[in-house]
């Protein structure tokens, strides 16, 4: 395929499906998620290639939405310090702050990563929070509702120590999206 220069067209592809998979887990819990858990298991590797592309191929919002969408898979299968890692490989080099990712994307970023460290607790909770509310600014900033409520869960869960602003975040959360009549 090199020699072809048809290359990076297939890994572009191969990137294009594996992503599509992952964003079916960030869909609704309707019926067979547990099917899309086990679909995602079984493809792990796949994914793994198609994030290490993204990076590779400098689309950072393709491999910022990839390791957010598997939010479910990283929570439900144990794997959150290794969704962490993924956000970690992207965040670390300053990539999504500096205009090279769409603010809704860096958003959901934030959100996602921001959640997770928020479930580990301990020292994870100072990051989660700055990250949880740089999460709810952008999401405001581009009004976009649907990212809103993920940004006030992420809030939520950083916040656990402080259960008063808890409440207040999560039923913030629960009261927008019970207006996009968002089940999820």
């Amino acid at each position: 395929l090199g020699g072809s220069g048809e290359s990076d067209e297939v890994r572009n592809r191969h990137r294009d499906h594996y992503s599509g998979l992952a964003s079916q887990l960030d869909a609704s819990t309707g019926a067979g998620y547990d099917q899309r858990l086990h679909d995602v298991e079984i493809e792990f590797d796949n994914l793994r290639a198609a994030f290490a592309w993204s990076r590779e191929s400098q689309a950072i919002d393709t491999a910022l939405i990839l390791v957010s969408e598997m939010q479910p898979f990283w929570l439900g299968r144990g794997r959150v310090g290794e969704g962490l890692a993924w956000f970690d490989a992207i965040l670390r080099d300053g990539a999504a702050d500096h205009g090279a990712v769409t603010p809704s994307v860096r958003a959901l970023a934030y959100a996602s990563c921001a959640f997770l460290k928020a479930w580990l607790g301990g020292v994870g909770l100072i990051d989660s929070i700055e990250l949880a509310t740089k999460s709810l600014d952008l999401a405001q900033q581009v009004g976009d509702r649907a990212l809103m409520v993920r940004a006030l869960i992420a809030c939520g869960c950083a916040s656990g120590y402080h259960p008063g602003a808890t409440r207040q975040y999560l039923a913030e959360a629960l009261e927008l999206a019970h207006e996009l009549g968002d089940e999820w």
